[in-house]
């Protein structure tokens, strides 16, 4: 596994996995992956602590 900064390149793709991993969720607003955008816009946003793992195969 690798796990590094989130770049913009990423967004689209974490956009859609926060709205399918909460689209059968049963306490979800619906809202969850657009909280995910408002929050990177905030004053308090971080971008150093916003991180992406991605799954890699041992050779």
């Amino acid at each position: 596994m690798i796990i590094r900064k989130e770049k913009s390149k990423d967004y689209e793709i974490i956009y859609s996995v926060v709205k399918a991993a909460f689209d059968s969720a049963e306490h979800s607003d619906g809202n969850e992956h657009d909280l995910v955008n408002a929050l990177r816009k905030g004053a308090a946003f971080i971008p150093d602590l916003s991180l992406v793992a991605k799954w890699t195969e041992r050779l």
